[in-house]
């Protein structure tokens, strides 16, 4: 009787400690955007905003500065109220969430949750993470280290969630205390992943069933691949980084083909790929736990997710191979060229800095025609005539078709990662024994 008790009190203590446990987020960026009102990270604002009210998480929002729609969803989110997100305030914001803790206004049971929705830059020394971009230049999310260190050492549960570009860089942060979410490994990350994973936020839940069931949805779709820091993510991605690392689009292709590399292939014999399908069939052959990666991850047959697998990344690398040779066709036409635009002056300058120039000069004449623009654009319009031009036109028409192409192949491998990764993560979550800081982090 006095066991049954001690068993009910020590019950009633557990869920009065979790009633009363305090949940902040704090729910930083939108910088490094094009002037406008709106910015691409709205709607994972929004999410964020619509699941702290709903969740009862207090949020302090870091946001922007200079778009008017985002400015208002910003408030809103924050409960009234937003803070412009300079380098400045971004700093100081973790500073202060550091004295929370130290003062002990965050404590053992508690919970704080980092969102982190802007542009990103790949890793570079100095930072060991990586730095996201603010109102007026970057933020380096090295500074989150001593902030988790902290929040380890007074028992806050800490989770940090990147959706910005390059964030896999990110999950150097995680521990088997701390979660880290990121929208990408190394590599471009793309904002649906941000919104669906914000908009997957469920309270009751937790971190890693909304990763999980956002990463596979179809409104998280994208050639990106999202990375989790639980010991089952960082084994997934072991065997499947090359996925993810070896796939460029538009974007890189202009540097790999200004730099004369080599395009890297998903070649389907290397060793990435060979390591990949011993794993895939290690799942196959282990009867006892395939059913249940069947009914959690819908993987009809691992055989079938291999096969389109590979037809996706066939595709997608014939398809890439294409876009860098007419890149390479746009950049033989592409040369430096002379031209007299006024009267005894000449300039010089590659086609597609000409191109730039005409349509710049054609902007001047429709809304000051001078007698001296009028001249300048009759030049330009002589020059676009000439076979030359023509040429370097249409191979860098032909280059953009088919670099924007090439976008809605890699998303075919990125269906075919979802399959894989889901049926990856099942075996080695079941396997692990590590702690699960995502899981444990209560939504």
């Amino acid at each position: 009787m006095l066991s049954k008790w001690i068993y009910t009190a020590a019950l009633m203590v557990f869920l009065a400690d979790a009633a009363w446990a305090k949940k902040e987020i704090l729910v930083l960026g939108g910088g490094g955007e094009p002037e406008g009102a709106t910015t691409i990270f709205d709607e994972t604002l929004k999410n964020l905003g619509t699941f702290s009210k709903s969740a009862g998480w207090k949020p302090t929002v870091v946001f922007n500065g200079g778009h008017k729609t985002t400015e208002a969803l910003a408030k809103q989110a924050g409960g009234g109220k937003n803070i412009p997100a300079t380098t400045d305030n971004l700093n100081k914001q973790i500073e202060l969430f550091k004295q929370k803790i130290q003062k002990g206004e965050l404590k053992k049971g508690d919970q704080l949750m980092i969102s982190v929705a802007t542009h990103g830059l790949e890793a570079a020394p100095p930072f060991e993470t990586h730095a996201v971009s603010s109102k007026n230049g970057t933020f380096n999310m090295d500074r989150l280290k001593a902030l988790r260190d902290l929040a380890e050492k007074k028992g806050v549960k800490l989770a940090i969630m990147d959706f910005s570009c390059h964030s896999g860089a990110t999950l150097k942060l995680g521990t088997d205390k701390t979660c880290v979410i990121s929208a990408a490994s190394s590599n471009v990350g793309y904002n649906t992943t941000g919104s669906s994973i914000a908009g997957n936020l469920r309270a009751g839940g937790n971190l890693e069933y909304a990763f999980l069931g956002a990463r596979s949805s179809p409104a998280g779709l994208s050639p990106g691949t999202p990375q989790i820091s639980t010991e089952a993510g960082r084994k997934t991605y072991q065997a499947t980084a090359f996925l993810s690392d070896s796939m460029r689009e538009r974007s890189s292709l202009d540097t790999w083909a200004e730099k004369g590399k080599k395009a890297e292939a998903c070649n389907l014999t290397n060793a990435s790929y060979v390591k990949l399908a011993r794993e895939l069939k290690d799942i196959k052959e282990s009867y006892g736990r395939l059913s249940g990666i069947r009914a959690l991850a819908g993987l009809p047959d691992v055989d079938q997710a291999k096969a389109q697998l590979q037809q996706a990344i066939k595709t997608y690398e014939s398809a890439r191979n294409q876009a860098l040779a007419a890149h390479r066709a746009q950049s033989k036409y592409d040369q430096e060229v002379c031209l007299e635009l006024v009267p005894k002056m000449n300039y010089c300058g590659t086609m597609t800095q000409f191109d730039f120039g005409y349509e710049e000069v054609k902007k001047q004449a429709a809304s000051n025609p001078s007698p001296a623009i009028k001249a300048e654009l009759r030049a330009y319009e002589k020059f676009v005539k000439r076979e030359d031009f023509k040429k370097w036109k249409a191979a860098a028409a032909s280059y953009a078709k088919q670099a924007d192409d090439l976008y809605w192949k890699a998303e075919k491998v990125g269906q075919a990662e979802r399959k894989i990764y889901d049926a990856l993560y099942t075996r080695y979550s079941k396997e692990s024994k590590a702690p699960n800081p995502c899981r444990d982090f209560k939504l």
